[in-house]
């Protein structure tokens, strides 16, 4: 592989993603594009298939961003279009995430760029468990024109190493950090939630993300089902959209939790809306890292989240959330009923989980990550 030379122009990333919508894996790039010296780098995003409402939060005006409006199914000249493109951008790096991008590896090397990221964020509902055989066996007969691997969780380098066969020395394990400012508790719970219209008595359960089956909210509308009787105050929002959201805002009037149930879509003001909240809860099938565990506790949340992947590595069971079994709906029925009977433990798991935000999981430490990886790269044998 040829490695980069330094000189005194900026070093141009351009950033592959399948679309730049609304999500974990778009709010980190957004991050990183935003805090990454402006002087020292260019930013190029390229979408697969089209632009999204990421794209607003960008604060740099000299982001150029692509569409290349993909339709659903194959492109098997997706590569050489990509190629095209790279060649007329003249990149330093390319850096592509996921498996929606993978087109992008091959389209670099035709393109001659000098040096190649792949980044790897977590699995979707066609690998669920990252078992899917065919994207193992081309990751893997890729991997020689990949100079670095970034995963955003131990869970997925240890994938990419014993179950993809990933030279340990080519991973790159950067976790996602979470910008503290935005979560700082300026208001009392109690007036965000008269901002809102919630009832001060009520126990507010939320969960934050794409409406996905990978994502399983579905099993939050049976537990809630099941806890009303017994805790008639207590209240579910669900924050975002998705493919799944007709059939959850069906669902919600087939169990009868039409007045219980606050499907959000998607919203701009997801900081106000944890602090209305005295629970978090993420109950994914599969999990990369999630940024909306770390921003809930960032906010001072307790979180209860399956364990799956990276969330074994944010939530301490037992001391700022609980980690419970995928697919079991009675586990997460009785940790939410924990909270519900003692509301200080609730506090005190939330806390806990703000010190360790601050403390491991801040976005600074993400960008300063990337910066050395990027800088590095930019200038050693790869």
């Amino acid at each position: 592989m040829t490695s980069v030379r330094l000189n005194c122009k900026p070093i141009k990333i351009v950033h592959v993603l399948h679309s730049f919508d609304m999500g974990g894996l778009e709010n980190g790039v957004v991050n990183l594009i935003n805090r990454l010296d402006w002087q020292r780098y260019d930013h190029v995003v390229c979408c697969i298939t089209r632009s999204g409402r990421s794209a607003g939060r960008l604060r740099r005006d000299d982001v150029h961003i692509i569409e290349l409006g993909k339709p659903q199914g194959n492109d098997w000249y997706l590569p050489l279009r990509l190629a095209s493109l790279f060649r007329k951008l003249s990149p330093h790096i390319v850096h592509t995430r996921n498996w929606g991008t993978i087109d992008g590896i091959i389209g670099a090397r035709i393109g001659r760029v000098p040096v190649v990221i792949h980044g790897e964020h977590g699995y979707s509902m066609a690998e669920v468990d990252g078992n899917n055989h065919k994207r193992t066996i081309v990751r893997w007969a890729l991997s020689p024109f990949v100079d670095r691997f970034v995963t955003v969780s131990k869970s997925l380098q240890d994938w990419l190493q014993n179950t993809v066969g990933i030279d340990e020395h080519k991973i790159t394990t950067i976790c996602n950090g979470v910008d503290l400012a935005r979560f700082d508790n300026v208001c009392s719970k109690q007036a965000v939630r008269a901002a809102y219209g919630f009832r001060q008595d009520e126990f507010l359960i939320g969960t934050v993300g794409r409406l996905d089956p990978i994502k399983n909210q579905a099993c939050l509308l049976r537990v809630l089902r099941d806890l009303v009787p017994q805790y008639p105050y207590a209240r579910l929002l669900i924050v975002g959209h998705g493919p799944c959201y007709e059939q959850l805002r069906e669902q919600t009037q087939q169990l009868g939790l039409a007045d219980r149930v606050v499907l959000m879509g998607e919203r701009d003001d997801i900081p106000q809306l944890l602090q209305s909240l005295d629970v978090f809860v993420l109950p994914s099938l599969s999990e990369g890292i999630a940024n909306t565990i770390l921003e809930a506790m960032a906010t001072g949340l307790p979180v209860i989240a399956t364990r799956v992947g990276g969330n074994v590595e944010l939530v301490l069971d037992r001391e700022t959330g609980f980690l419970i079994p995928s697919r079991n709906d009675f586990a997460l029925s009785e940790a939410i009923q924990v909270y519900l009977r003692e509301p200080s433990l609730a506090y005190q798991h939330g806390t806990a989980g703000r010190q360790r935000v601050v403390q491991r999981f801040s976005l600074s430490k993400m960008v300063e990550t990337y910066d050395s990886l990027y800088s590095g790269l930019d200038h050693q044998n790869v």
